[in-house]
């Protein structure tokens, strides 16, 4: 592949498949999702014929997703059907980067019709990530089957370690996004473990919940966890107040 200029799109996509034959399966990939930043006739042509080879399929339709193209809708609900975790899970972030309304009805109905478990979490957690609350009842009953805390004994004469689990952070951190109480009052939960238990850690609770509520690394760890719980006390006000903007 020649070295990169300042091309115009057309130019781009020829740029892109300089080499193609000789390409390892990998750099494959990736040209076809970055062909999905080239919203040309030809760029989508050869995105659409890619489809067709099982190796490279996926990446072709995130790449048409990107350029907003609607034709991957029944490909994509049929590897959501009968596909593996893997294919469903993929088509529905392409889907989701679609976003168009007849998209979002199949990231929807993919709760109850995608053939996994993971698949049906994947999708809960990609409409309550995306402000849409049709998820909310999935990660709300999953919540409840976690616990904040794992316990881990290496050797019986060692010193018991205590972590948060990260999918109950993560769920109720997704939660949390649409002002769910449930997901709210978790994550105030892990902010009080260490004053609960000494052996959970405060700056790794910080550290965990730093894309939530991001501050310069300067702040001290007791004006962060102030900020945060006024983050998360400001939301539980919404949430009871019957408002459910989603807020950044």
């Amino acid at each position: 592949m020649a070295k990169r200029r300042d091309l115009a799109v057309g130019e781009k996509v020829d740029w892109l498949l300089e080499g193609w034959e000789s390409a390892a399966l990998t750099l494959r990939k990736y040209v076809l999702e970055a062909l999905g930043n080239c919203p040309t006739p030809k760029a989508i042509a050869w995105l659409m014929e890619k489809t067709s080879d099982p190796d490279l399929r996926l990446a072709a339709l995130s790449g048409l997703a990107a350029v907003g193209d609607a034709g991957i809708v029944p490909i994509c609900n049929e590897l959501i059907r009968s596909g593996s975790d893997q294919e469903c899970c993929s088509v529905l972030g392409s889907l989701m980067r679609l976003s168009t309304p007849e998209a979002v009805r199949l990231v929807e109905g993919a709760l109850q019709s995608a053939s996994s478990e993971t698949c049906r979490e994947h999708a809960a957690f990609l409409l309550v990530l995306n402000g849409i609350s049709t998820g909310e009842t999935f990660l709300q009953e999953k919540l409840t089957r976690l616990q904040p805390v794992q316990v881990e004994r290496s050797d019986p004469g060692l010193q018991e370690k205590v972590f948060i689990d990260l999918d109950y952070y993560l769920t109720a951190s997704a939660l949390a996004q649409i002002n769910n109480k449930g997901g709210l009052l978790a994550l105030k939960q892990l902010l009080d473990l260490p004053l609960s238990n000494p052996k959970v850690d405060s700056q790794n609770v910080r550290n965990m919940m730093h894309p939530i509520l991001k501050m310069p690394e300067t702040t001290n760890l007791e004006d962060w966890n102030i900020a945060m719980r006024k983050w998360i006390n400001e939301r539980l006000q919404l949430d009871e107040g019957g408002e459910r903007d989603i807020l950044n």
